[in-house]
């Protein structure tokens, strides 16, 4: 695969300058979910919702889950939201137009944030699993520092080898089904859009999972790393550079966690 794909293949549908209604209602969603985290957060009332404090006592009750998925979502609209703004300015503004009163750009909108929310869902029944390994295993919970190590292991394995360009195909069918009538392919496109997101940054979005909800510092340090990597110009470079820092970092937080014994037999 080329280093340098160039621009995004829908970016090229652009019609023209980014109208402001699209910059206008990104940038509020992306506002009021910052606005919700950093006071969360700096007060520690996003700890309730940290995956550790979830199964300290066992598996989580019904309330932590709900505020878990809505925590999540927050923090989803947070950081992926700005990398969506090239594929809805390319939508056009006719067509989100015509999907007014219909309820078609909130049909989109639950199709992207489904897939996420079951992203969202399944890393936490995964992280269940590990912490019932943790306390049933002696071995398991003081070599803990594997799970992290092999984390950063599969982000750089995924940066390294992410598919890129069935991403962008994802987006290019994402932004041809908004021109169908009806809600249900506004749906399909939210729900392909989301699943772009998903091909193109689970890794990143697991490490978020794993360094907490609505953590401040790490979103401030991913989003920019997300969005780029999905509409920049050098976004292929920038992944497979991340990709190697990642594995790097692995590879130095493994190394402290294998015997002695074993390193001298190399």
């Amino acid at each position: 695969m080329r280093a340098d794909l160039g621009a995004h293949p829908v970016a090229g549908a652009l019609p023209g300058p980014l109208r402001w209604r699209f910059v206008a209602a990104l940038a509020a969603a992306v506002a009021v979910a910052w606005a919700l985290i950093i006071p969360l957060a700096l007060t520690g009332k996003l700890s309730l919702i940290h995956h550790h404090q979830l199964f300290r006592s066992g598996t989580p009750g019904l309330g932590g889950l709900v505020a878990f998925v809505l925590g999540w979502q927050v923090m989803v609209v947070a950081m992926m939201v700005p990398s969506s703004l090239p594929l809805l300015a390319a939508i056009g503004e006719d067509r989100w137009r015509s999907a007014r009163g219909h309820g078609r750009p909130a049909a989109f909108v639950g199709g992207y944030l489904a897939v996420w929310t079951a992203f969202g869902v399944l890393a936490l029944l995964g992280d269940a699993e590990v912490h019932a390994l943790a306390r049933s295993s002696a071995w398991f919970f003081t070599h803990a520092g594997l799970i992290t190590a092999a984390l950063f292991l599969a982000i750089g394995a995924h940066q390294l080898l992410a598919p890129v360009a069935w991403c962008e195909r994802l987006d290019a069918l994402a932004a041809a089904r908004t021109a169908e009538a009806g809600w249900r392919p506004l749906v399909r496109s939210g729900f392909d859009h989301g699943l772009s997101g998903v091909c193109g940054c689970w890794s990143l979005m697991l490490l978020m999972f794993t360094a907490g909800v609505g953590n401040v510092a790490w979103m401030l340090a991913l989003t920019p790393l997300i969005a780029y990597e999905r509409w920049g110009r050098k976004r292929v470079l920038v992944s497979r550079a991340a990709g190697v820092a990642a594995l790097l970092f692995g590879i130095a937080l493994l190394l402290p966690l294998v015997p002695v014994s074993g390193l001298a037999g190399l």
